[in-house]
């Protein structure tokens, strides 16, 4: 039996998968780790074998220097943020760790602008772009369009795979043949604000709404497919986001987070029998 774990994308909302993986104890439990943009970042650390109890606290104290807007980016033709906050927080967590020494299998995808095609970096191949550091993976998979540059020709792997559930079982199908698989896989919650608007609307009703339906519909289409392959083997881990929090996935603030904090403890709660099978 090979143990998956899959983790979603979504900003600072990584705090709940980092949260819930903390209740767990032991990452070293699994086979092969997939992580996309946030997600990506905590399976580069769970590789290197960090505690996610420490994650959770690189959110909470950190966060604010991840997102930290320069007073002089005030236009619409860059990025919201530069990149030296998260180059920076990403370095003293990281630092030189090779991505091919990593603890575990890990799969990060990440976009390829130069090709305009989806790129996925395995920890047990070799380096692709010269991108042999785990801190090279993890920038590249988290370089959100709009939020901060591009990382050597790399954009956020979000832009194809926020859920990244298939694509990691797809792998461990390829590495594992025939293998019984099972795989927990951690979403970072939804607030599906489209339900607002009226079946009629046009460009000004749906312009904002759409993006959150465009970026939150595949993410159930792989939860569906992904219970269709693995049946019982298959645990997924999301909510739908309280009214107290910010879904915006920069809201570092504190009061956001501890919101963030709270709403894990509840799904831990909730999922807590789906959840005790990953403690042993």
């Amino acid at each position: 039996m090979k143990r998956l774990l899959s983790i979603d994308g979504g900003g600072i909302r990584g705090i709940i998968p980092a949260y819930i993986l903390s209740n767990i104890c032991n990452a070293g439990k699994f086979d092969l780790i997939a992580g996309t943009s946030t997600g990506g970042i905590l399976a580069c650390a769970l590789g290197q074998g960090r505690p996610a109890s420490d994650l959770v606290q690189m959110y909470t104290k950190r966060g604010p220097e991840i997102f930290n807007k320069a007073w002089y980016r005030m236009t619409a033709f860059e990025p919201k943020y530069t990149d030296a906050g998260i180059a920076k927080v990403l370095w003293q967590t990281l630092g030189m760790t090779r991505f091919s020494n990593s603890l575990i299998k890990l799969l990060v995808p990440a976009f390829n602008m130069v090709k305009d095609s989806p790129a996925h970096f395995k920890s047990w191949e070799d380096p692709v772009d010269g991108m042999d550091l785990m801190y090279d993976v993890a920038r590249a998979t988290s370089a959100a369009p709009t939020y901060f540059p591009a990382y050597k020709g790399y954009a956020d792997g979000g832009l194809f795979a926020n859920n990244p559930a298939m694509n990691c079982y797809a792998e461990a199908r390829s590495l594992w043949p025939g293998e019984e698989l099972e795989m927990l896989s951690l979403g970072t919650g939804y607030k599906p604000e489209h339900r607002k608007y009226p079946n009629y609307g046009g460009l000004a009703e749906w312009a904002k709404p759409v993006i959150g339906a465009i970026m939150d519909s595949p993410s159930h289409d792989i939860d569906y497919m992904m219970k269709v392959c693995l049946g019982d083997s298959y645990t997924r881990i999301q909510g739908e986001l309280p009214s107290n929090v910010n879904p915006a996935m920069d809201d570092a603030s504190e009061k956001n987070t501890y919101n963030l904090q709270v709403f894990a403890q509840s799904l831990v709660k909730d999922n807590n029998l789906a959840l005790s099978k990953w403690r042993s």
